[in-house]
């Protein structure tokens, strides 16, 4: 059973005071615990979906540290919700919900509020950490005052870069070698066996909100095996629209696409895994070559800027998307470092390398094919090469086999355009299509809108989750961000000025952060948002290319030699410190505020000291010190927001997945159609069937099925309705004829009476029906072949 608890601390039920769990259920009665965040509740309401099965419920007991035990009898459960039926039977209450979705309350004799011993306990760790944390910047300032401070030596440096390179090579290698992946896809044992999602997990949990991953991509992938990996799939979409969507295809573009190249040569879960791993082995390697070479070769800084992009929550909560966008982040780095490659290289070899790193990174990013990343991206890459340009002009000049490099560049960048001219010409038919839907084709923005409070949100969301998250957000991952450091480069810059020192590459970044942030908060007139792309870009989208900048430019900061001037008075330095944290404190009101309320205040001034000092580090380039106090609290809350799995058990250990496909196999050409009253198991299955390889109507589709329109809607009566990127779910009918409605931007449903005469005009061979009962599930014409778990499957009679 799949059950979700809210409780109310006072503000009543927020979608942020909530826990969702899986368990396991039977005959006998079992113990399950929910661990509350909370510090008081005055209700509880008890969630349980998608199951057709009653819940049956004895007591409830809340259990606090110092605090006696409190019992909820099963007379103090009733229904909160009218779809909810709760029946008493002595100290058990069966409960029982419409679509298999139930909703009860419990009611508390008294609100419940933490102990003393509690919150005594909560303090005394909060001071031990804010005692460590001191200690820990205290020795770093100790240090820093000594004559003697290492410094790494460049031999050393370029030591820790091989062992950095090497150790991501093998641990990419072992890791696919070994089928670990971080897809969610464990899920589909809920939703196709009915069985706990725990097979092959070995960290973590899988996040239902990754369901452009688990429910759209990967079946996506699946599909594209079990189809031989056809260029075309009418599952994702008319002709070439696999190429469109980063999908695995016997397509010449795969050359440049080596995450794809397992597809080819092994089987479907070490594929996978070669797959999957590419995505943060691409980030993590791109990040710290181009970062060390902006850090003056400096790998200890270059590798604190990598892990710091990494485990920020926008790329963690993002990371699976069917965009690629690690890949597309890992092909910007590796560009930016081949052009330093062909520019600074000592050996002919290696400026040639870089000529063909240039053309892979380049096709790699441009074949990702996600504007609302990549124009942001395109646009820093523009200001950084002029950066990078200005700060090397007098070396460059007196640059060694400067011809060479000139035709290395000129070649690789003639090739790069003549392969992306290639790619779109077989593209460009699937781009035209998209462009003329309602969504997201003729979606367009000038920017603006955004709060700037939003920028600085990544800072109090440490606690965040898939279920709790701020209530101005749609979601976990809509809210995740990066932590916003731009300002501290800000201040940075404004010092150098003073001291008449100019740094080119921070200035650049400076630049764009200021350009797109003004984007992000006030927009651009409609000429220069065409002009310049961005009116294909999200405000919110942006900020992934601002937060890459900062960390572009912090590296710069950072890996510069330590100054030689007079340090200021200990009485300066403690009057800015304070200075500091009360500004400080101001924005993370501000910004709580903006947030609902998300942390309480508490939490708001402990964050602001804590923040203090980690930028009083930065100033200081106290790499390692700031590393520590910034990466340790990061990657604990971000590390497994996608979980570490080993191969694909919610597929290939399906028993569901196995009988499906034997079907498919048996008739490969024939046509399937899922449908079923309105649940989580009847929107998310069209997918799941279509990983089998059938041709399925309904799931996920990047533009309106031509064949389903000609039979379902021929006079175009709700055209724009199915003028979308969008999901699709067929739902039972009693109306004469079939209707479409809008439910979301991006998923309509299709009300389909199930005669015969729509079946045959669609051309559906097989129907899978779920959790139907049996009298309104039959059709005319076809028979039932078999049944599981609540589908049944039925099959057109022979004509």
């Amino acid at each position: 059973a799949r059950l979700g608890l809210l409780y109310d601390q006072g503000s009543g039920f927020r979608q942020q005071d909530s826990i969702t769990s899986i368990f396991a259920g039977g005959p006998e009665f079992k113990r399950i615990h929910f661990g509350i965040p909370g510090s008081q509740l005055r209700n509880l309401r008890l969630l349980r979906y998608d199951s057709s099965e009653p819940l049956r419920v004895r007591g409830v007991r809340l259990n606090m540290l110092g605090r006696h035990s409190v019992e909820i009898s099963a007379d103090r459960i009733h229904s909160g919700y009218p779809g909810t039926t709760v029946v008493r039977n002595s100290d058990v209450v069966e409960i029982r919900g419409i679509s298999g979705n139930t909703n009860v309350v419990m009611a508390l004799p008294n609100g419940f509020l933490e102990s003393r011993t509690s919150r005594r306990l909560r303090l005394s760790v909060v001071i031990a950490l804010c005692a460590s944390v001191l200690a820990l910047v205290l020795h770093a300032a100790q240090r820093h005052r000594s004559a003697d401070s290492a410094v790494i030596s460049d031999q050393n440096q370029r030591i820790i870069q091989n062992e950095i390179v090497i150790f991501l090579i093998c641990a990419y290698c072992l890791a696919s070698f070994a089928k670990l992946n971080g897809s969610a896809t464990a899920l589909w044992r809920i939703y196709a066996d009915r069985q706990a999602p725990n097979a092959g997990l070995l960290f973590g949990k899988p996040k239902d909100i990754r369901s452009d991953e688990w429910v759209g991509e990967t079946p996506w992938i699946l599909s594209q095996v079990a189809r031989q990996l056809a260029v075309e799939n009418p599952g994702v979409g008319d002709g070439v629209m696999p190429l469109l969507n980063n999908l695995p295809a016997r397509h010449w573009t795969m050359l440049f696409r080596p995450q794809m190249w397992g597809f080819f040569i092994t089987d479907l879960e070490h594929a996978f895994a070669f797959y999957w791993n590419f995505k943060w082995f691409a980030l993590l390697l791109g990040a710290f070559l181009f970062l060390q070479a902006i850090a003056r070769g400096n790998s200890v800084v270059a590798l604190f800027g990598a892990l710091l992009l990494f485990f920020s929550p926008f790329i963690q909560w993002w990371f699976s998307t069917p965009t690629c966008m690690p890949e597309m982040i890992g092909a910007f780095f590796l560009f930016l470092w081949s052009l330093m490659l062909i520019g600074s290289a000592k050996s002919r070899w290696a400026v040639a390398g870089g000529g063909l790193l240039l053309i892979a990174s380049t096709a790699q990013f441009v074949f990702c094919a996600y504007p609302r990343f990549q124009i942001p991206l395109v646009h820093l890459a523009l200001f950084l090469i002029a950066g990078v340009l200005i700060a090397n002009r007098h070396r460059i000049v007196a640059e060694r086999d400067a011809r060479f490099r000139v035709y290395v560049l000129t070649i690789a960048g003639v090739l790069s355009l003549l392969i992306v001219a290639a790619w779109y010409h077989d593209v460009a038919g699937a781009i035209h299509r998209v462009s003329v839907l309602t969504y997201p084709g003729k979606v367009f923005s000038t920017g603006g809108g955004l709060p700037w409070q939003r920028l600085f949100t990544p800072f109090l969301e440490f606690a965040m989750t898939d279920q709790r998250y701020p209530p101005d957000q749609m979601n976990v991952c809509e809210a995740a961000g990066f932590l916003f450091i731009a300002p501290l480069i800000a201040v940075a810059f404004g010092r150098d000025l003073l001291r008449r020192r100019f740094d080119p590459i921070i200035i650049a970044s400076l630049a764009f952060i200021i350009i797109a942030i003004w984007f992000m908060l006030f927009g651009f007139p409609v000429g220069i948002a065409k002009w310049t792309g961005f009116y294909l870009v999200y405000s919110a989208r942006v900020v992934l290319a601002v937060s890459i900048a900062s960390i572009i430019a912090l590296c710069r900061y950072l890996g510069r030699a330590n100054d030689k001037s007079r340090s200021l008075s200990l009485g300066i330095q403690l009057a800015a410190f304070t200075a500091l944290i009360l500004v400080l404190l101001a924005i993370f009101k501000s910004t709580n505020g903006q947030l609902g309320g998300f942390v309480e205040w508490s939490g708001v001034f402990v964050t602001a000291i804590f923040f203090a000092l980690v930028f009083a580090t930065l100033w200081r380039r106290e790499v390692a010190v700031a590393a520590i106090l910034v990466l340790v609290p990061t990657i604990y809350a971000n590390a497994l927001v996608n979980p570490i799995a080993r191969a694909l058990p919610g597929f290939n250990g399906s028993e569901i997945f196995h009988w499906l496909s034997d079907n498919v196999r048996a008739q490969p050409d024939a046509k399937w159609l899922v449908i079923g009253r309105a649940s989580g198991r009847t929107n998310f299955l069209p997918q799941f069937v279509k990983a089998t390889g059938a041709d399925t109507f309904g799931g996920y589709r990047c533009e309106p099925d031509e064949r389903m329109i000609w039979a379902l809607d021929p006079t175009h009566k709700y055209s724009s309705i199915y003028s979308r990127y969008a999901e699709t779910l067929f739902l039972p009918s009693t109306q004469a004829e079939p209707s479409f409605e809008l439910t979301f931007v991006n998923h309509y449903n299709i009300l389909l009476p199930l005669k015969p005469e729509f079946l045959h005009r669609l051309g559906v061979t097989f129907v899978l029906e779920i959790e139907m009962p049996a009298a309104e599930g039959a059709i005319e014409g076809y028979t039932k072949i078999g049944e599981r778990k609540g589908l049944r499957l039925l099959r057109r009679d022979a004509l």
